[in-house]
Protein backbone atom coordinates (compact mmCIF):
# COMPACT_ATOMS: atom_id res chain seq x y z
CA UNK A 1 0.00 0.00 0.00
CA UNK A 2 1.85 3.58 -1.06
CA UNK A 3 0.98 6.06 1.20
CA UNK A 4 1.09 9.79 0.39
CA UNK A 5 3.92 11.73 2.17
CA UNK A 6 2.66 15.30 1.59
CA UNK A 7 -0.11 17.17 2.10
CA UNK A 8 -2.21 18.87 -0.38
CA UNK A 9 -3.76 21.96 0.90
CA UNK A 10 -5.40 23.13 -2.19
CA UNK A 11 -9.37 22.90 -1.89
CA UNK A 12 -10.55 20.88 1.46
CA UNK A 13 -8.19 17.83 2.45
CA UNK A 14 -8.56 14.20 3.18
CA UNK A 15 -9.23 13.73 6.61
CA UNK A 16 -6.95 10.53 5.43
CA UNK A 17 -4.22 12.63 4.38
CA UNK A 18 -4.81 15.19 7.37
CA UNK A 19 -4.34 12.21 9.57
CA UNK A 20 -0.92 10.43 8.30
CA UNK A 21 0.68 13.98 8.17
CA UNK A 22 -0.06 14.13 12.08
CA UNK A 23 0.49 10.48 12.84
CA UNK A 24 3.15 8.97 10.32
CA UNK A 25 4.06 6.33 13.02
CA UNK A 26 0.75 4.29 12.02
CA UNK A 27 1.60 2.28 8.71
CA UNK A 28 -2.14 1.58 7.92
CA UNK A 29 -4.34 4.65 7.17
CA UNK A 30 -7.30 3.91 8.73
CA UNK A 31 -5.26 3.88 12.44
CA UNK A 32 -3.83 7.13 11.39
CA UNK A 33 -7.81 8.30 10.95
CA UNK A 34 -8.80 6.32 14.10
CA UNK A 35 -5.99 8.20 16.18
CA UNK A 36 -6.71 11.84 14.66
CA UNK A 37 -10.53 11.86 15.01
CA UNK A 38 -9.69 10.34 19.11
CA UNK A 39 -7.35 13.03 19.45
CA UNK A 40 -9.37 15.87 18.21
CA UNK A 41 -12.45 14.22 20.29
CA UNK A 42 -10.37 14.30 23.22
CA UNK A 43 -9.25 17.74 23.26
CA UNK A 44 -12.45 19.87 24.29
CA UNK A 45 -11.15 23.42 22.77
CA UNK A 46 -10.71 21.92 19.62
CA UNK A 47 -13.42 19.98 19.60
CA UNK A 48 -15.66 22.65 20.26
CA UNK A 49 -13.53 25.11 18.11
CA UNK A 50 -14.01 22.81 15.04
CA UNK A 51 -17.70 22.23 15.47
CA UNK A 52 -18.14 25.76 15.50
CA UNK A 53 -16.57 25.70 11.87
CA UNK A 54 -19.34 23.00 10.79
CA UNK A 55 -16.82 19.97 11.49
CA UNK A 56 -18.79 16.37 11.33
CA UNK A 57 -16.71 13.58 12.35
CA UNK A 58 -18.07 11.51 9.60
CA UNK A 59 -16.73 14.06 7.12
CA UNK A 60 -14.10 12.32 4.42
CA UNK A 61 -12.81 16.24 3.90
CA UNK A 62 -12.10 18.84 5.97
CA UNK A 63 -12.62 22.53 5.14
CA UNK A 64 -10.03 24.84 5.18
CA UNK A 65 -10.92 26.80 7.81
CA UNK A 66 -11.48 23.58 9.99
CA UNK A 67 -7.31 22.50 8.81
CA UNK A 68 -6.66 26.10 10.22
CA UNK A 69 -8.04 25.84 13.57
CA UNK A 70 -6.32 21.95 13.52
CA UNK A 71 -3.12 23.77 12.92
CA UNK A 72 -3.49 26.43 14.87
CA UNK A 73 -3.91 24.03 18.29
CA UNK A 74 -0.81 21.30 17.12
CA UNK A 75 1.19 22.81 15.44
CA UNK A 76 2.31 22.02 11.84
CA UNK A 77 2.61 18.33 11.34
CA UNK A 78 6.59 17.49 10.78
CA UNK A 79 6.09 16.31 6.96
CA UNK A 80 4.85 20.05 6.27
CA UNK A 81 7.33 21.49 8.26
CA UNK A 82 10.37 20.15 6.55
CA UNK A 83 8.63 21.47 2.90
CA UNK A 84 7.64 25.13 4.59
CA UNK A 85 11.41 25.33 5.52
CA UNK A 86 12.50 24.66 2.04
CA UNK A 87 10.25 27.42 0.84
CA UNK A 88 11.48 30.05 3.25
Amino acid sequence: MKIKKTLNLDGCPCVKDVAIAYFPQYHDPRTAVAAFRKKIATTPQLWKELLDAEYNPNEKHLTAAQLIIIVEHWKMPDELAKFREKWQ
